[in-house]
């Protein structure tokens, strides 16, 4: 071989180690974003819109209207179509009711993937049933999270100490029984109307 062909055989491996070494800085950064986010939930227990094993999933409160009771769904913006997608059968999310209530209220058990809702103001929905029922709530201080719901906000994931102390909270109070949860949507009509 001479020393051209070396030179061009070198150059070769040269560029495929480069290649190599391009791909691993992608692999470390990926693996970089994914310690940060997990920094994050362990430095305050949540992050925000991200999904989870646990999460608090942020509703109207229009989840007390009886067809919406009976048949409960989480609704997602369109803008948040590949969160919506990132949830799965099994997972559990709290409800967290926005004004007036501002607590969390439930949670429920995702009964299915994410299914296209096209024409309606929340575009992607996912099906969920209740594991603990409608109460009276907890507030996000009550409960031990220092979150603050900002435009765009629609779900957050949290720990396992996180979702215990929540969990714990909600099972010692009663279930709102239907004639409150009807009066809740009656005021809750008069606001939309």
């Amino acid at each position: 071989m001479n020393i051209e062909e070396r030179v061009e055989v070198l150059e070769s491996l040269v560029d495929r180690q480069k290649e190599e070494i391009d791909i691993l800085k992608e692999e470390i950064n990926i693996i970089k974003t994914k310690v940060t986010k997990q920094e994050e939930i362990d430095d305050k227990g949540w992050k925000r819109n991200s999904s989870g094993d646990y999460m608090i999933k942020i509703l109207y409160p229009d989840i007390f209207l009886n067809a919406n009771r009976n048949n409960p769904s989480a609704g997602f913006p369109r803008t948040r179509k590949k969160l919506s997608q990132e949830i799965q059968v099994g997972q559990l999310m709290f409800i967290y009711v926005t004004n007036p209530i501002k607590k969390i209220i439930g949670m429920g058990r995702v009964t299915s993937i994410m299914q296209d809702n096209v024409g309606s103001k929340w575009p992607f929905t996912i099906p969920f049933e209740w594991v603990i029922k409608p109460k009276s709530g907890i507030s996000f201080k009550e409960a031990g999270v220092d979150i603050r719901v900002r435009v765009g906000d629609t779900l957050f994931s949290l720990d396992k100490n996180k979702a215990d102390i929540i969990l714990d909270k909600l099972k010692s109070q009663p279930d709102l029984d239907d004639s409150i949860m009807d009066y809740i949507s009656m005021e809750f009509k008069k606001t939309v109307i």
